[in-house]
């Protein structure tokens, strides 16, 4: 594919949902793939790190349970601490595959060029982790991927900035000839240890700024005239016909909630199936989208509230609705209890 013709303004920025009304960042519980192995791996109690901030074990099999961020970074850095392993999050992140972030793999099947799918992935990355919000920056002479977060209680943290940008460059390894064509990692934060400073320029395998003003990821300007990857093919599909639909689209049905997109539509573009496609085989299986959105809310819903010190509010949110008493309404026609009251039988039990 030969080379496409230059954006009309020299900045375009990719349009994303609005942040959530939420008092912090959350992310999938697919975040945690290969925690469990690789702190058994190293000699660590992988059930004692979790209960230490406040996460249950159930949770690393989990699939679209979402916790906080601040959570999952403060796991990383006990983590990093207990064991003596100050790249912990990088090692973590060479045993993830991009499938942490959900469908990527159908979302980026169709796309055009490469440009396209930058702004795919950062739409998605802005999708799957509340509460950041990532832009594509095109100049005269370079391409950026900028993150803007407002989380005053993990930004500055080097854990978090090396799992975000790490992550980001995991995607795009895996799907596009970066190769040669990155010019520059940015962190804000400052490395002392010379470990990590030496594990963070292998991962990346190009220059790395710290102390820098953002947090960014650098490429030159010709990435936007290579062609798409042979490499987008290459990953399976998120459901095949010999198995349940249904348990595949509640699966994005959770990962989807927060944001309000689960809707119909996005779920059987996600599953790379027309409409009516999706629609035959719910019948099939003798269920609808509205009965899997009210199934998984409800799953959800009793998770959050025995598992987690997340609010009503924030559950709320977490689940789709537009308040806090259209959940507790909802709950309590499928329950017959106000939320309230079952997080109070909860602790009973």
């Amino acid at each position: 594919m030969g080379a496409e013709p230059k954006p009309k303004s020299q900045t375009k920025k990719n349009k994303t949902r609005p942040a959530l009304n939420l008092r912090r960042a959350y992310v999938s519980s697919s975040f945690l793939q290969g925690f469990g192995a690789l702190v058994l791996e190293k000699g660590g109690d992988a059930k004692s790190l979790l209960a230490q901030v406040e996460l249950s074990p159930e949770i690393v099999s989990s699939q679209s349970r979402l916790i906080s961020f601040e959570s999952f970074i403060a796991l990383l850095e006990l983590a990093s601490d207990q064991l003596d392993m100050p790249d912990f999050a990088f090692l973590l992140l060479q045993r993830q595959s991009v499938e942490i972030l959900g469908p990527l793999s159908r979302l980026l099947s169709d796309a055009k060029s490469v440009r396209e799918v930058f702004h795919r992935i950062a739409q998605h990355l802005s999708l799957v982790v509340s509460g950041i919000e990532l832009e594509v920056t095109e100049t005269h002479n370079c391409v950026e991927l900028y993150y803007q977060t407002k989380l005053p209680l993990i930004e500055n943290k080097p854990a978090f900035q090396f799992y975000l940008l790490g992550a980001t460059f995991l995607v795009l390894s895996a799907t596009l000839p970066i190769d040669r064509r990155i010019r520059s990692v940015h962190f804000k934060t400052e490395i002392a240890d010379e470990a990590v400073a030496k594990s963070i320029l292998r991962f990346f395998q190009c220059p790395v700024k710290f102390e820098s003003q953002g947090l960014k990821l650098s490429f030159s300007e010709d990435i936007f005239s290579s062609t798409v990857s042979s490499r987008l093919g290459i990953f399976p599909g998120i459901w095949s016909d010999n198995e349940p639909i249904s348990v595949y689209v509640e699966k994005l049905i959770g990962l989807l909630l927060p944001s309000k997109n689960a809707t119909f539509e996005n779920v059987a573009h996600m599953l790379g199936v027309s409409q009516s496609t999706l629609y035959r085989h719910l019948a099939r299986e003798k269920t609808t989208f509205k009965k899997l959105i009210m199934s998984v809310r409800l799953s959800l819903a009793d998770d959050y509230l025995k598992n987690t010190p997340y609010s009503l509010q924030e559950i709320s949110l977490l689940l789709g609705y537009a308040n806090q008493s259209a959940f507790s309404r909802s709950y309590l026609g499928s329950t017959g209890c106000l939320p309230s009251v079952a997080r109070l039988r909860f602790l009973d039990e």
